[in-house]
């Protein structure tokens, strides 16, 4: 398995407002679209669990998730809030906070293809700097290791601002 980068914008046909679909992921903690909708079938079989999700409303980022789960059908969806029938539960790694912009914003579902293109690299860089952020969280180590380590990170990361300041 190799994990993969897509963006996705959660709307049914019209425009539901950003603060909808930070209450979708919130509340409901699931993403998805329609099963009528033509990305559908990428959305079932190429997604995967484990892959990283950026959630976007037009140009604008929302949130990035991770899949947990595999496409399910519910027939049991609210009209107003999580529309859609066809979705996958997720955990929200982190809602995005910034005034940057997803360079291509078009369709409702889209795989990032080339490590090259300004999106999947808006994408892939985002994931790792939460990644880098968050790490020292999935270590196995006691409260007290942890706080040691993420003393000695935050040491680091000050001495390389200040180093590459200096240069």
């Amino acid at each position: 398995w190799i994990m993969k980068f897509f963006h996705m914008q959660l709307h049914p046909n019209k425009d539901i407002g950003i603060e909808v679909v930070k209450e979708i992921l919130t509340k409901k903690q699931v993403i998805g679209l329609g099963s009528t909708n033509h990305d559908a079938q990428d959305f079932k079989s190429r997604m995967a669990i484990g892959d990283i999700v950026a959630i976007r409303h037009g140009k604008q980022p929302v949130a990035i998730v991770r899949v947990k789960s595999d496409s399910t059908l519910d027939t049991n969806i609210d009209p107003v809030l999580d529309w859609f029938d066809l979705r996958r539960n997720v955990d929200i790694l982190e809602m995005y906070e910034g005034d940057g912009e997803i360079p291509a914003s078009r369709g409702t579902l889209t795989i990032c293809k080339s490590v090259n293109a300004p999106t999947s690299k808006f994408i892939i860089g985002w994931y790792k700097r939460y990644f880098v952020d968050h790490i020292i969280e999935s270590c196995i180590l006691n409260d007290s290791q942890k706080a040691e380590l993420k003393m000695l990170y935050e040491s680091f990361r000050t001495r390389e601002y200040k180093h590459n300041q200096d240069e």
